[in-house]
């Protein structure tokens, strides 16, 4: 699904587009916005403590929740950090499942159909 860039105006696709919308996901608090008051994440209340293993696996959990909830074209499968600092600074990486058509609603990937000159190979994606 394309969207827009809302820096630059030019269009984006595939990942692009949805790495824009997990940025405003992770950067709109709840209740910022005015017809969608539930949509972004917590208020950032643990900013600044100390990056502890609990407080990873909060940061964590408020991630994966607000991404599943607001953007199905991406499923959040792993985390690592890069860096965790006592002053509360946290680097991380998301790995995670490209949906391009979960917005769709239907179930994608159900099967793997290849057609050559010898024939249809029809089996379970996956």
């Amino acid at each position: 699904m394309p969207g827009m860039d809302r820096r630059t105006g030019r269009m984006l696709d595939d990942m692009d587009h949805i790495a824009q919308s997990i940025e405003t996901i992770m950067t709109t608090r709840i209740g910022e916005r005015v017809m969608r008051e539930w949509f972004g994440t917590p208020p950032n209340a643990i900013l600044g403590q100390a990056m502890t293993q609990p407080e990873i696996m909060r940061w964590w959990t408020i991630i994966y929740a607000a991404i599943t909830m607001f953007e199905p074209r991406f499923i959040p499968r792993g985390l690592t950090i890069e860096k965790a600092e006592r002053t509360g600074k946290l680097q991380m990486v998301m790995q995670g499942e490209y949906r391009p058509f979960a917005h769709l609603n239907f179930r994608q990937s159900a099967v793997f159909i290849a057609v050559s000159a010898s024939g249809v190979v029809v089996r379970k994606a996956g």
